[in-house]
């Protein structure tokens, strides 16, 4: 039997787990469409600031990334600036913060945990930082690539066509 009502579930679903107890054991059918919907509610705000970071990263800083990088080839699982500008520093002019992204093709084995870009591209790696865990991305499988501007540009418009 029930030991609570639908508009005590709202109140109680904060804070009580004798609720989440109740809904388990006596709301049978009920039980995962109430807690699909209570974490549903719950998320949405966690949602719209992904929603809104994800925004200011494609239509913001994505400008300023396109803007500073320069063409360069993946060749042979080896990467080589175009400009010969070695190390190319992308930053946000509008924010002094974090650097956005290095690309120095004279590192092989850099600390990206002791640096505070977000995106480190050596001549065999790529380096990022999301939810700061570093990930690792190997270029020994590239055989030949090439990425300028408008790469960038495309790579941008998909991830906001994705998300947004």
């Amino acid at each position: 039997m029930k030991e609570y009502n639908y508009i005590d579930a709202i109140i109680f679903s904060l804070f009580s787990k004798k609720l989440y107890r109740d809904v388990f054991r006596n709301w049978y059918g009920y039980a995962w469409g109430y807690l699909f919907l209570a974490v549903a509610i719950f998320l949405m705000a966690d949602l719209f600031q992904f929603q809104s970071h994800i925004e200011k990263m494609v239509y913001q800083k994505g400008q300023y990334i396109v803007a500073q990088t320069p063409e360069f080839s993946i060749v042979n699982g080896r990467v080589k600036l175009e400009s010969g500008v070695n190390p190319t520093i992308i930053t946000d002019p509008q924010a002094p913060g974090p650097v956005l992204a290095v690309l120095d093709t004279s590192l092989t084995d850099p600390m990206l945990a002791d640096s505070n870009a977000v995106v480190v591209v050596t001549s065999d790696k790529l380096m990022s930082k999301f939810l700061g865990q570093p990930r690792i991305r190997d270029f020994t499988k590239v055989e030949g690539r090439t990425f300028g501007k408008a790469e960038m540009k495309e790579y941008f418009q998909a991830v906001g066509e994705w998300y947004l």
